[in-house]
């Protein structure tokens, strides 16, 4: 018998592509405030109910005879306004999951979290999982209030759990519809530093304006050839500039 799973917001972006990945290895119980919609998602995958997770009755419903729950139902708007959205969406509807969840037994709790929980540091700062929360809006408020609330919900009372912080998410569909020809270059730039940070920090000290000349000329000359070819000759030159950090380029 194959294990059951609840995901809440089943019906969303995140939740319908799940759902159809994970049905062949779990029975999937999906609940919504809207309906599944063959038409832009495909076949139903396995159960699904319309529920106002604001309703602790229905949350207990919801979860009864389930083995996992996946928390995705949110308003994942940074703009949301708290009392009109958020108080209810994010704030209520996530404590009254998490209670029915543990009430009905389920062995495994995951919240989906937001990268917005640490939007509110500096550009310029490595966020480590050991730091603080930092959210600059309230809708990552709501997500930080949740990972306590799941903190709280596994130490205190055992139910075991999971956060992930999501950051952005694109659809398989569009997968194929890439080309490198859209990617930035500068991104090129940022990979090379990310990636001999990782392996001597010190050495940016020694990285003075001749380097970054030469690699703002790589960049410069593939932006206006505006080709695959140009910023792949611009990734080539990027890498034998730096290659003395023994970045591992290939990784």
């Amino acid at each position: 018998m194959k294990p059951k799973i609840l995901i809440t917001g089943g019906c969303g972006k995140i939740g319908s592509y799940f759902a159809k990945f994970a049905a062949a290895q779990y029975a999937i119980r999906i609940v919504d405030k809207v309906a599944w919609d063959t038409r832009k998602h495909g076949p139903l995958p396995g159960e699904s109910r319309l529920a106002d997770l604001q309703d602790l009755a229905a949350c207990r419903e919801a979860c009864e005879g389930m083995d996992m729950v996946v928390h995705l139902a949110a308003d994942a708007d940074p703009h949301a306004d708290f009392m009109g959205s958020l108080l209810a969406n994010n704030i209520l509807a996530s404590y009254n999951m998490f209670r029915a969840a543990k009430d009905a037994g389920c062995k495994r709790f995951i919240y989906a979290s937001s990268v917005q929980v640490a939007s509110g540091y500096p550009a310029d700062i490595q966020f480590k999982r050991d730091m603080s929360v930092r959210p600059k809006n309230l809708y990552g408020v709501s997500k930080c209030y949740g990972e306590a609330l799941a903190a709280y919900f596994a130490y205190t009372e055992g139910l075991p759990t999971i956060v992930l912080r999501i950051g952005a998410y694109t659809s398989p569909e569009k997968y194929g519809r890439f080309s490198l020809a859209e990617i930035p270059v500068p991104c090129l730039v940022r990979y090379i530093l990310v990636k001999y940070a990782r392996s001597n920090a010190d050495a940016l000290l020694a990285m003075g304006p001749l380097v970054f000349q030469q690699m703002e000329g790589l960049i410069a000359a593939a932006e206006a050839e505006d080709s695959d070819r140009a910023r792949l000759e611009a990734n080539d030159g990027l890498s034998q500039i730096v290659s003395w950090l023994r970045a591992g380029m290939g990784e």
